[in-house]
Formats: C-alpha cells, sequence, structure tokens
C-alpha cells in the first residue's frame, strides 16, 4: 500500500505553520461500524476558504482507499465525536466514538 497522501492535501509537520494538535494519535482506529483505518497525519485540505479545513487523512486497511475527515470545528471534535447508535442485540439507543484508538501500530507491508 502506498502512503503517498491524495492530491490535493499536504503533510503539516510540528515546525510548519501550524503546531500539531496535541490531542491527535496516528495509528490505527475502529470505525463504530467495524471497519479498520490507519490514521496518518493531519492536513491542511487545499482548498480555497478562510480559515482552510483541517482533516484526518486516513487509509482503509480493508481496502487501501485513502479518505479524509474534518479534524476538529469550533463546536465540536469530528474525528472522536459520538454517534447514537442501536443494535439488534442492544435495543437501547447508545452513544459509542466514532473512531476509536486500538494502538499505534504501522502501516502493514
Amino acid at each position: 500500500m502506498s502512503t503517498k497522501l491524495p492530491e490535493g492535501y499536504e503533510v503539516i509537520s510540528t515546525n510548519h505553520e501550524f503546531e500539531m494538535d496535541s490531542s491527535f494519535r496516528p495509528g490505527v482506529y475502529r470505525h463504530y461500524k467495524g471497519g479498520l483505518y490507519y490514521a496518518m497525519t493531519l492536513a491542511w485540505a487545499n482548498e480555497v476558504s478562510d480559515p482552510r479545513e483541517l482533516v484526518v487523512v486516513y487509509l482503509s486497511l480493508t481496502t487501501g482507499a485513502w479518505h479524509t475527515r474534518p479534524y476538529s470545528s469550533s463546536t465540536y471534535d469530528a474525528w472522536t465525536d459520538r454517534v447514537q447508535i442501536r443494535s439488534p442485540e442492544r435495543p437501547q439507543v447508545y452513544s459509542v466514538r466514532r473512531f476509536q484508538f486500538v494502538g499505534p501500530q504501522p502501516i502493514p507491508a
């Protein structure tokens, strides 16, 4: 799998124009629907907007497809926000994190 960023995104480094948010941890995350993803980095979306949107760049460990998701906004953390769900095993509504950190495992070769 390639670790090259999708077109239109640039890596942020701690000595660049943005200091890396200390709450972001690169690594493997489990989506609330079960998929595993490798969150590689934070990046600025190269779009004409002010302010530019900060996104998480992540890779599906199942399909190898790249995705981005807004990292945060002024009102909530869009990466680990909570989702209200209900399942056949648990009929009452309950809250889970959209992406739950699993560990800092590297991208498989």
